[in-house]
C-alpha cells in the first residue's frame, strides 16, 4: 500500500509540474504577444529585410547590390507592387530556396530563419503579414522554456529550481525585447538553449553517449546556419569539454566529441559555403574601426546589458573610478586581516573560526559543478568577441541582438551561482529554492522597470507616421532619404500606393526632371 501512494504521490507531483511549467510558458507567450500587438508600433529596417531576404526573388535589396545595381528601385519611377514583390512570395515561386541561399550569400547570415520564413510565406502567396515572421518566435520561445526547463532540473534534479529558472528568463525585459524583434533571434536562442540542454545531458551522463553527441551535432548543424555568433558561443563551450576531457584522460570521449563538433560545423559550411566570406573577408571601414569602443568599455556594456535585462541591474561602463575603490578596499583588507591572522594564530577562537571557514571551502568544493562554469567561460568568450566585432558606440542598446543568444545561459548560471552560495550556509540550504524564487521575482520587477523596451519602435522612428493611412492605389509619392538603403525602412508602407519615386538628399535635384513627372491628377505626396 505505501508503494502505491508513492507512485501515486509521485504521478502528481510529475502531473502538477507539468500544469506548472504549462501555465507558466502559456502567460510568458501571452505577455510577449501583447507586446507584439498592442505596445509594438513599427517595423525596423532589419525586420523589413527579413521579409525582403526571403522571399523577394534574386533581389536581397529593395535599392540594388554590388552585382545588380540596375535593379535598384531608387531614382526613378517604379509600382507600388514592386515592393509589394519584395516582401511577398508571388505565384510560381513558392519554396524557391534557391533564391533564399543567393540572397543570403549577399547578406551577412545563414539562411535557415530565412528558409522558415519563406516556406511559410509560400502557403500565402502575394500576401504580407507580420504573424508570418511572429509565428516563428512563437514556435521558438515555447520549444526554448520546455528544454531551459529540462536543462535546470538535470543540472539540480529540482523540478521547483527548473521552473524558477523559466520565471527568470520567461518574464524578463531581455526575452520580452528577443521575442518582439522579427528576425532570427528567437530561433537563435532556441538552438542556443537546446545545445545547452544536450551539453548539460552528456555532463550529467543522462543519456548514451552517443545519443548526446547526435543531439549536439543536430543543434550545432542549425545554430550554424541560422546565425554566425552561434559558432562563437559553440566554440566558447566547446573548448572547455575538449579540455576538460583532455584533464580526464577520457581520449576515446574527447576525440568522438571534437570530431563531432567538426563535423557538424564543417557540414553546416559545405551547405552555406558563404559563411567563409562572411567571417573572413566582410571589410570593416576605417570609420567604422575609428569609433569602435575600447576592449574594456565594450566588455563592461556586454555584461551591463546582459545583467539589466535579466535583473535590472546595471554596471558602469565608462567610469573606472567605482572598480578602483573596489581593489584599494581588498587591498586594504588583505593588510589588516593578514597581520592579524598571523597575531592570533594559537588562540581557541581562532582554530574554532579557522575550522568552520574550512568547513565552509569544504562544503563549496564537494558542492562545485564545473558544467556551470563552462557555461560561464562560454558566455564571457561571446561577450569579448561582441565587444571587439560590434560597434557598440554605433549600435548602443540594439547590441543586445548578439547577447541573446547567451542571456538564457546567463540566467541559468546567475541561478547556479545563487544555489552554490546557499550550499555554503547550512541554515540556508534547505530554504534556497524559496530564496531564490522571492529573489527572481524582484529581478523580473527590476529588469521591466529599468531595462528599456527599445523594440517597440515608436512612431518617431523613420517610416513611421501617417505614410500607411494615405498609400492607396490613387496616390503616387515622392520620399526623400539620407541613404539608400533607409528606402527599405518604408517598403511595407509604400506597397500599396501607385507609384514611389525614391531618392536621396544628395541626389534630388538631378532627379528633379524625373520628379516633375508625377501624374497631378491623382494625391501626391513628397
Amino acid at each position: 500500500m505505501d508503494i502505491k501512494e508513492n507512485v501515486k504521490r509521485l504521478s502528481e507531483n510529475k502531473n502538477t509540474y507539468i500544469i506548472v511549467l504549462t501555465v507558466l510558458i502559456a502567460l510568458q507567450v501571452i505577455c510577449a504577444t501583447y507586446f507584439f500587438v498592442f505596445v509594438k508600433e513599427g517595423f525596423h529596417s532589419d525586420e523589413v529585410w527579413s521579409y525582403g531576404l526571403a522571399n523577394s526573388f534574386y533581389e536581397p535589396f529593395i535599392y540594388g547590390d554590388s552585382l545588380s545595381n540596375d535593379a535598384s528601385k531608387c531614382h526613378k519611377w517604379v509600382d507600388g507592387s514592386d515592393f509589394k514583390d519584395y516582401l511577398t512570395v508571388q505565384k510560381g515561386e513558392q519554396f524557391r530556396y534557391d533564391s533564399v541561399w543567393y540572397n543570403q550569400s549577399m547578406d551577412m547570415h545563414p539562411p535557415l530563419f530565412y528558409t522558415i520564413l519563406h516556406t511559410i510565406c509560400s502557403f500565402f502567396p502575394d500576401i504580407f503579414s507580420k504573424w508570418f515572421g511572429f509565428a516563428i518566435n512563437i514556435a521558438a520561445m515555447i520549444i526554448g522554456q520546455i528544454f531551459l526547463a529540462k536543462t535546470g532540473y538535470i543540472a539540480t534534479k529540482s523540478k521547483v529550481f527548473s521552473i524558477i529558472l523559466c520565471a527568470l528568463w520567461g518574464f524578463s525585459c531581455g526575452f520580452i525585447n528577443l521575442n518582439m524583434f522579427v528576425r532570427m533571434y528567437s530561433l537563435l536562442t532556441m538552438f542556443s538553449i537546446l545545445f545547452l540542454y544536450s551539453h548539460c545531458r552528456l555532463y550529467y551522463n543522462e543519456g548514451s553517449v552517443k545519443s548526446n553527441l547526435i543531439k549536439i551535432a543536430v543543434f550545432a548543424f542549425c545554430g550554424a546556419l541560422t546565425h554566425h555568433y552561434f559558432l562563437v558561443a559553440a566554440f566558447g563551450l566547446a573548448a572547455c569539454f575538449c579540455f576538460y576531457y583532455l584533464f580526464k584522460k577520457q581520449w576515446k570521449k574527447m576525440f568522438a566529441y571534437a570530431l563531432t563538433m567538426l563535423g557538424s560545423i564543417g557540414l553546416s559550411i559545405a551547405v552555406f559555403p558563404a559563411t567563409i566570406h562572411h567571417l573572413f573577408f566582410m571589410e570593416n571601414t576605417e570609420s567604422r574601426l575609428a569609433t569602435m569602443m575600447p576592449l574594456v568599455h565594450g566588455f563592461r556594456s556586454c555584461i551591463s546589458y546582459v545583467l539589466c535585462a535579466l535583473t535590472g541591474i546595471s554596471i558602469s561602463v565608462f567610469s573606472t573610478g567605482f572598480y578602483a575603490y573596489i581593489v584599494v578596499a581588498l587591498v586594504c583588507l588583505a593588510a589588516i586581516c593578514i597581520p592579524l591572522c598571523f597575531l592570533f594564530r594559537k588562540e581557541e577562537f581562532f582554530r574554532k573560526f579557522k575550522g568552520k571557514v574550512f568547513s565552509v571551502l569544504k562544503s563549496a568544493k564537494e558542492n562545485f559543478e564545473l558544467f556551470p562554469a563552462f557555461a560561464f567561460l562560454a558566455v564571457v568568450f561571446v561577450m569579448l568577441v561582441v565587444s571587439f566585432n560590434v560597434n557598440i558606440n554605433v549600435m548602443k542598446e540594439h547590441t543586445d541582438r548578439y547577447l541573446f543568444l547567451i542571456m538564457p545561459w546567463a540566467a541559468f548560471i546567475l541561478l547556479m551561482a545563487a544555489r552554490f552560495i546557499f550550499s555554503w550556509i547550512k541554515p540556508l540550504k534547505k530554504y534556497s529554492n524559496r530564496i531564490s524564487a522571492v529573489l527572481v521575482c524582484f529581478a523580473v520587477a527590476f529588469s521591466n522597470i529599468f531595462c528599456t523596451k527599445h523594440y517597440i519602435f515608436q512612431r518617431y522612428i523613420m517610416g513611421e507616421g501617417a505614410i500607411e493611412d494615405t498609400c492607396t492605389e490613387n496616390s503616387e509619392y515622392v520620399v526623400c532619404v539620407n541613404y539608400e538603403w533607409i528606402i527599405t525602412c518604408f517598403t511595407d508602407k509604400l506597397m500599396n500606393c501607385s507609384r514611389v519615386f525614391p531618392t536621396t538628399v544628395y541626389t534630388y535635384m538631378d532627379d528633379k526632371d524625373a520628379i516633375a513627372q508625377m501624374d497631378l491628377s491623382k494625391d501626391c505626396y513628397r
